[in-house]
């Protein structure tokens, strides 16, 4: 398997919960994003762009967050693929844009030699769940379909005020550009455990941060994927520092944080 599709893969299992979404049918080339990359973020990942559905179950969460900038992760990764056969250190930004209603537009870049190859852009809802993203490979020039959720349950919007020892779940039906035709229904759990300061995810941050770990689960109920992550509760949204599925571990941490 490439790098590239490694990347992907982690990306969506960590993602849940996603299905194609009938705006997009074909692939588009990284030029049309690229050449005006805010503008087409704009155009395709703001709350004008999620369904109906979706939005009509988050307007009646109620969330505040104490601050909404702006701000960039920047991550020194470690990937260990084939148990550890294979090992590979990469840079990667994680940008988020404050939306409302718990939602970030988020720029992921991951860097080879300092040099972009992979991204993904969308909208994330407290920095877990991505509503709507599309993956970008610069190396096959092409982008991703835009993928969507189809279907949910609840979101675990407790956690924008958890406290250690609380379970979450949230389950929805996803499928893969591979299946475009064969969704599945899974589910992702959430347990919160100890609140730290965030500064001890990253010194200037603000505020208090607390540990999520999360399972992601498919039909059968089988565990794909395990991650741990910071939500930060002034920022409303989650810095992931490890990531562990069949076939490969990541391990990230965090070196800057600008916020804007």
């Amino acid at each position: 398997m490439s790098s590239s599709s490694t990347y992907s893969k982690l990306f969506l299992v960590a993602s849940i919960c996603v299905t194609l979404a009938s705006c997009v049918p074909t692939l588009t080339e990284v030029k049309d994003i690229t050449s005006n990359r805010a503008a087409y973020s704009n155009e395709h990942f703001s709350l004008e762009n999620i369904s109906p559905e979706i939005r009509e179950s988050l307007m009646k969460e109620k969330m505040s967050f104490k601050k909404h900038p702006s701000l960039t992760v920047g991550y020194s990764c470690q990937l260990d693929t084939d148990g550890g056969k294979h090992q590979e250190i990469f840079k990667r930004n994680d940008s988020y844009v404050y939306l409302g209603l718990g939602l970030s537009r988020l720029n992921t870049e991951i860097y080879k030699n300092d040099i972009a190859y992979f991204s993904d852009i969308g909208i994330s809802y407290l920095g877990l769940i991505d509503i709507r993203y599309q993956t970008v490979n610069y190396t096959s020039k092409f982008a991703g379909k835009i993928v969507e959720l189809k279907s949910i349950g609840s979101f675990p919007s407790g956690l924008a005020n958890a406290r250690p020892d609380s379970n979450y779940e949230f389950r929805g039906q996803y499928g893969t550009e591979n299946q475009l035709t064969n969704f599945e229904s899974g589910a992702s759990t959430f347990k919160t455990k100890q609140v730290i300061p965030a500064s001890q995810v990253f010194a200037s941050l603000p505020g208090d941060a607390i540990m999520v770990e999360n399972e992601a689960k498919n039909s059968n109920e089988i565990v794909t994927s395990r991650a741990t992550s910071y939500y930060i509760f002034d920022y409303g949204v989650s810095i992931e520092v490890s990531h562990q599925s069949a076939s490969a571990k990541r391990i990230c941490t965090v070196q800057s944080i600008e916020i804007h």
